[in-house]
């Protein structure tokens, strides 16, 4: 009895003390206090850091102190009626040189990190607002020309920036000359509040979400003004880059193409580029008609539009459906090796590279264009028929054995216990039925192939399967598919692998 009594105080004792911390330490509340966060480094020739500006706008109740968290880790206080406060996101010392402090900061900055705001109130109550930093994505576009003793290259970044807007803003660099007499130009032409006064961007920076066409403008300059004479032909490239590659902020599945224009002859045809592919495939080099003669001084030669939205495809006259007559353009256009045709939208490498040919290639990717349907069997021996994006190492690989049908298939990487390794594909569908074949042979209820539908889980297989067609309802417009196999932390069973072959997409 006496033992049963004292249990039953210590279980009040315990529910009373329960209550009472309750009420001491309330949950936390989220409340948008307009919380942002921006980053600089700062060098003193020996020691560095990278200092983190936080400033948010006070709430309407009484506030005793501010606490900042970078990354789940506190940072600092700041006084209850403050609005800013000024913390280290990254600190240093003695690095050798300025270089190695900046490759530090760089690193830092390709990675997205979460800022946290807690204000604790008089009332004992705590309210915070969280700020996610997101790496910018650049892509640097250089102009070069070989061969040009006086020459020197001109360069451009196109990058989306978290707290960028459309139009110009502080993010925004103007174009400066360099200092060599000769030079090449490529700018970023926006067009200003006052008409006729064109902006000439060096740095372009766009929101992160982003669509707006650029367009680019190519000239040479002489810093005299005199025009350019070049008295024999040079080399003349577009050399792309996207640096943002290495920590997986290179705009993602968004589709990056290029193409010439001509604004005193729309009618004018040329081929629409896949910046991607050029990137992978070339080293990042387009190579252009080579340069000679006279160049008045930074008077455009070239226009170029460059898109984060536009797809590749069989729409030659551009009025939004495919038909007889964009047949008829491709038909018009068979075997023309000048490389100047908008039919040329295929090529050995696979659908928007072209190869300056019109031939077999481009019938097929047109006709799988016209059909709706966007397929691949991985018959190319590469994830190049589609846009393929390929994620964890190792990556996904096509391989010559173990396929469904035809010649190929696609099967997962290698990966280590815990890993996982993705096949990723991001491209504009109809409302219909995505479906292809698949095949397991792996741990049961461990080691997992998932596939994936914006992110939603849709299936997700495990053990010993053979080849099988699985099929799901898709709805209509840009859709990103994915196929993950990922590993648990324990053992492996059979091949541990996964194969997928015969993907069939509704494309429009």
């Amino acid at each position: 009895m006496i033992a049963r009594i004292r249990h039953t105080g210590f279980i009040s004792l315990s529910v009373t003390a329960l209550l009472i911390a309750a009420r001491a330490c309330p949950a936390e509340v989220y409340q948008d206090l307009d919380f942002s966060v921006s980053l600089s480094p700062s060098w003193d020739g020996h020691n560095g850091w990278l200092r983190a500006d936080a400033r948010w706008v006070a709430p309407a109740k009484w506030v005793s102190s501010y606490g900042l968290y970078l990354d789940g880790r506190f940072s600092k206080y700041a006084a209850g009626n403050s609005t800013f406060v000024i913390a280290p996101a990254m600190i240093g010392s003695h690095y050798s040189s300025y270089a190695k402090f900046m490759e530090k900061v760089e690193a830092y900055l390709s990675r997205p990190h979460t800022y946290k705001l807690e204000a604790r109130l008089q009332s004992g109550a705590t309210i915070y607002d969280i700020y996610e930093y997101h790496p910018p994505q650049v892509l640097t576009i250089v102009s070069r020309m070989a061969g040009g003793a006086d020459g020197g290259d001109g360069s451009l970044q196109i990058v989306h920036k978290q707290d960028a807007a459309e139009g110009l803003d502080h993010h925004d660099s103007p174009y400066g000359s360099g200092s060599k007499p000769q030079q090449m130009k490529i700018v970023s032409v926006l067009s200003d509040t006052d008409p006729g006064s064109p902006a000439e961007l060096a740095l372009d920076a766009r929101p992160l979400a982003s669509t707006t066409d650029v367009c680019l403008e190519l000239s040479l300059v002489s810093l005299a003004g005199d025009p350019v004479l070049l008295s024999s032909p040079q080399s003349h490239d577009l050399v792309f880059g996207l640096p943002g590659q290495a920590y997986d902020n290179d705009f993602g599945p968004k589709p990056i193409t290029i193409q010439q224009y001509d604004p005193l002859d729309s009618s004018a045809d040329f081929p629409v580029y896949d910046v991607r592919k050029v990137v992978e495939k070339w080293a990042g080099v387009l190579a252009l008609p080579d340069l000679k003669g006279s160049y008045s001084s930074s008077v455009p030669y070239a226009w170029f539009r460059l898109s984060f939205a536009r797809e590749v495809s069989g729409d030659l006259d551009g009025n939004r459906q495919l038909d007889m007559r964009d047949f008829a353009i491709l038909a018009n256009a068979w075997h023309r090796t000048d490389g100047v045709s908008a039919c040329d939208i295929a090529g050995h490498w696979g659908l928007g590279l072209p190869d300056g040919h019109v031939n077999s290639f481009d019938l097929m990717a047109f006709c799988q264009s016209w059909a709706g349907v966007g397929r691949d069997g991985f018959e190319s021996g590469d994830f190049e028929a589609l846009r393929w994006l390929l994620s964890g190492f190792p990556f996904w690989k096509v391989v010559s054995s173990q396929s469904r049908s035809g010649l190929h298939c696609a099967q997962a990487g290698p990966i280590d216990d815990g890993g996982r390794t993705a096949l990723i594909i991001s491209i504009p569908c109809r409302a219909g039925q995505v479906s292809f074949w698949r095949k397991v042979s792996s741990e049961n209820n461990g080691d997992v192939l998932r596939f994936s539908i914006d992110r939603h889980i849709k299936a997700e297989w495990s053990g010993q399967l053979g080849w099988e067609r699985v099929s799901f309802p898709i709805e209509a417009g840009v859709r990103t598919l994915s196929w993950e196999y990922s590993k648990d932390d324990a053992s492996a069973s059979g091949q541990d692998t996964a194969w997928i072959d015969d993907v069939l997409l509704p494309v429009p």
